[in-house]
C-alpha cells in the first residue's frame, strides 16, 4: 500500500468514526430531551394534582353545605397565594427546573388562570406577559398577551391593556386579529379616546366585512358619543 492509499485509508477512517461520534452524541442528546420532557410533563401531572386538593379545600371552607360548591368556587373571589400556596409553589419549580420548555409555559398559564378565575387581575396580567416570553409559537405569544390584556382591561388599567393587546397585535396572528382588535377598541372606548376606538371599529369592518366582529363593530361603533374635531 503506498503513501496515496494510506492516507485515503485514514482520511475514511478519521470521516467514519466522526459519523459514529458524531450519531452517538445526536442519539443521546435526543435521549436527554425526551428525559427531560417526561420528567417535566411529570412534574406538570403532579403539580395539576396538588391544585385539583388545593381547589377542593376552597370549595370546602366557601361552600361547606352547597352540592355546587366546586362549581362556585371556580371562580370565587379569593387570595390566590394564600389558597393554592402549594400549587404555586409546585407549578414555580418548574419553570425553575425546566426553564423555556412547554411544561414551563403551561405552568405559568395555570398560575395566570387561577390568579384570573378568582378575579385578582392585577396579579394575573404580569404572569401571562412572562408566560408570552417563553411561548412555543407565534399564535400562543399572541394569545398569552391578549389574556394579559383582558386582565388588565378588568381591573381599569386601560394604559398596560393597550400596550398588551398591540403586542398581541403586533405578533401578526390574524386567527386572533379580530378579537384583539375588538378588543383594543372596547379599550380604547373605555379610556375615554373614543376618537380612536371609532377608527378601530372601522378598521375592523374593512378588514373582516361581513363577519361577526364586523356586525359587533358596527353595532358598539353607533354607541360611542359624537366624533370630535379639533378646531
Amino acid at each position: 500500500m503506498n503513501l496515496t492509499q494510506r492516507q485515503a485509508v485514514g482520511i475514511s477512517s478519521f470521516l467514519i468514526g466522526s459519523i459514529i461520534l458524531g450519531s452517538g452524541a445526536f442519539a443521546y442528546t435526543r435521549s436527554r430531551q425526551a428525559r427531560l420532557r417526561a420528567e417535566a410533563q411529570s412534574a406538570l401531572y403532579a403539580a395539576e394534582k396538588v391544585v385539583t386538593g388545593e381547589f377542593q379545600a376552597l370549595a370546602t371552607k366557601k361552600f361547606p353545605n352547597s352540592k355546587d360548591g366546586m362549581l362556585h368556587a371556580s371562580f370565587v373571589p379569593c387570595d390566590v397565594t394564600v389558597e393554592y400556596s402549594q400549587s404555586i409553589e409546585k407549578l414555580r419549580a418548574i419553570t425553575k427546573d425546566f426553564p423555556r420548555s412547554v411544561q414551563a409555559h403551561e405552568a405559568l398559564l395555570r398560575i395566570a388562570n387561577l390568579y384570573f378565575d378568582h378575579k385578582q387581575y392585577e396579579k394575573a396580567a404580569p404572569i401571562f406577559a412572562e408566560a408570552a416570553h417563553i411561548a412555543p409559537s407565534a399564535f400562543e405569544k399572541a394569545a398569552d398577551y391578549a389574556a394579559e390584556g383582558t386582565s388588565y382591561e378588568n381591573c381599569a388599567q386601560y394604559t398596560q391593556a393597550i400596550d398588551a393587546f398591540t403586542r398581541s397585535l403586533h405578533m401578526g396572528e390574524g386567527s386572533v386579529r379580530a378579537d384583539v382588535m375588538m378588543a383594543l377598541a372596547r379599550v380604547y372606548s373605555a379610556a375615554k379616546d373614543n376618537n380612536t376606538a371609532r377608527s378601530m371599529y372601522d378598521n375592523i369592518v374593512a378588514e373582516f366585512p361581513d363577519s361577526d366582529e364586523a356586525k359587533m363593530a358596527n353595532l358598539r361603533r353607533s354607541m360611542l358619543p359624537p366624533e370630535l374635531h379639533n378646531p
